[in-house]
């Protein structure tokens, strides 16, 4: 790893912050402001804002600097409002170091000091995060002048930006991904045990004792659904009537979605019943009115003069879990289908919830005690689909954004080749001291890889800073958010994902030094000057 580190010394990073000793100490900074804002934000924004800044408030002395600035940025650590003020304090300095070496302050400060006090004020955060970004860019376009310098680190620049957007959606995905999890987990259970055919069976007893007594099974529920046809003070919609034993409210946690009224099933011969939010809405549903009954009608299964069995129920709570329950599912007692039904015995599920950090093998029992009749399903399995279609949008968004990447290489490709083409003595000297061909093209392909896994690691530094700040102070909003679970939008980190962003980053920088490698290889080792 020496060997390209000291090409990459020698050729393009020469500055503090690309020296070998700026990326060991920006190393070690980073680390700290990671942990800083693992705890809070508000502790690692200064020593970032430290970390970042391009101009020095005392001069020749990098301890007392640092020093200086650490002392004004943690006083924004009292409040917000001295945050904001401390940011535009740190946008004025430049244009005062300007002054007082004489100098006509740069448009670019102005402009900036400008933005800074704009979006600042407009919203906070959002304000600290442009900030924050603007100092990375800064960071990684100072520097030299020279072309191939300008568009190495244009080249840094924009695979950091694509790193970011890569790791930044996949979270995204993944966030919403858990979200909706936690979302089915308040209605499914842990394991659904259906029949092999048909849409009911006769539960055994046996089998379940046998389930009852696994030391991985905590609670056990029969149900029963069937599409019914509901009426509610005049208002008619179908739905699906589920009826559940006393054991479901531990098996699926519905009680945690009630957003009005309360979970009941039943109290001495009066049946309740619990709908989702979007059935109340259809049908019109006050379940503060305890006088009006909910009308569930259900067709007879023997032809009969009155082709309806019709059943009341007082409609006592709401549940909001996820659109596609809160549409149809009318929660009511497993004896009150059963009766609407003309069943006996028969359920349509066992429902069964697991002891926690319960492992596959529990699944694994639980088929041996039910036999090929049944079908065994984890949480997974029962929305499979759903699930599997998730998967399918977060990976073709990684494949739209990594070949987005691969373009925004190009201008590796470039900077690669005209430093071939600048160093093209150096090379024609060093194979005339004997260097291998391969040795050249290792070099320039390093050197490809060390700026492909520099933005790689840029890019993933941004990401955490945003996911801390969407994780503590919610940063990016939901449009429409009053009418939604969460305000803002969910992310979640998969160490998996990092694994995957940065192999992807270094095939690509890889593919992008080839051809420049290949080039330099070609070159002879004498040239001919006339």
């Amino acid at each position: 790893m020496n060997l390209p580190i000291r090409i990459a010394n020698q050729y393009l990073f020469t500055d503090r912050f690309f020296s070998r000793r700026g990326l060991l100490l920006n190393g070690i900074v980073s680390a700290v402001v990671l942990l800083l804002m693992l705890l809070d934000i508000r502790w690692g924004i200064p020593l970032l804002i430290v970390q970042l800044l391009p101009f020095e408030i005392i001069k020749d002395r990098p301890l007392l600097d640092w020093g200086a600035k650490l002392a004004l940025a943690y006083c924004s650590v009292f409040s917000e409002d001295i945050l904001r003020y401390v940011i535009l304090l740190f946008a004025l300095i430049p244009i005062i170091l300007e002054i007082r070496a004489r100098r006509r302050p740069s448009w670019l400060s102005i402009l900036l000091l400008i933005i800074y006090g704009a979006v600042l004020f407009y919203d906070l955060w959002f304000g600290v995060m442009f900030y924050l970004l603007s100092l990375f860019a800064l960071q990684l376009i100072k520097g030299k002048r020279n072309a191939v310098h300008v568009i190495s680190r244009i080249s840094v620049l924009g695979i950091a930006v694509g790193t970011t957007a890569l790791i930044l959606v996949l979270s995204v995905f993944n966030g919403f991904e858990d979200l909706i999890i936690n979302l089915f987990d308040a209605f499914n259970p842990d394991v659904k045990i259906t029949a092999q055919k048909g849409k009911v069976f006769t539960p055994d007893s046996t089998q379940i004792t046998a389930l009852q007594n696994l030391e991985e099974v905590q609670n056990v529920s029969q149900t029963l659904q069937e599409v019914a046809f509901f009426e509610y003070e005049g208002s008619q919609d179908f739905g699906i009537i589920k009826g559940v034993d006393e054991n479901f409210q531990a098996v699926s946690n519905l009680d945690s979605s009630i957003i009005r009224g309360f979970y009941a099933l039943r109290k001495e011969s009066t049946n309740y019943a619990i709908v989702g939010s979007g059935m109340e809405y259809k049908l019109g549903v006050n379940v503060e009115n305890r006088f009006n009954s909910l009308n569930i009608y259900m067709p007879k299964r023997k032809p009969s003069s009155i082709p309806f069995k019709t059943r009341l129920a007082y409609p006592i709570g709401t549940f909001a879990i996820q659109q596609d329950f809160d549409d149809q599912f009318i929660i009511t007692h497993l004896d009150l289908a059963r009766d609407l039904l003309s069943y006996q015995n028969e359920i349509s599920a066992l429902e069964v919830q697991l002891a926690p950090n319960t492992t596959y093998q529990a699944i694994a029992k639980i088929k041996a005690i039910m036999g090929d009749e049944y079908v065994v399903r984890n949480r997974y399995q029962q929305n499979e689909a759903f699930f599997k279609l998730m998967n399918i949008e977060k990976w073709i968004g990684f494949a739209v954004l990594a070949f987005t990447l691969l373009l925004v290489s190009f201008n590796m490709v470039g900077a690669l080749w005209m430093l071939v083409l600048e160093k093209k003595k150096d090379i024609a000297i060093l194979k005339a001291m004997g260097t291998l061909n391969s040795t050249i093209q290792r070099i320039f392909i390093n050197k490809g890889l060390l700026l492909s896994l520099l933005g790689g690691l840029v890019g993933i530094y941004i990401a955490l800073i945003f996911y801390f700040f969407q994780q503590q102070v919610e940063l990016v909003k939901l449009a429409g958010s009053a009418n939604l679970l969460v305000d803002s939008y969910p992310i979640s980190l998969k160490w998996l994902d990092f694994a995957l962003v940065f192999i992807t980053i270094a095939l690509i920088g890889v593919l992008a030094a080839w051809l420049p490698a290949w080039r330099a290889k070609r070159i002879p080792a004498l040239i001919r000057e006339e």
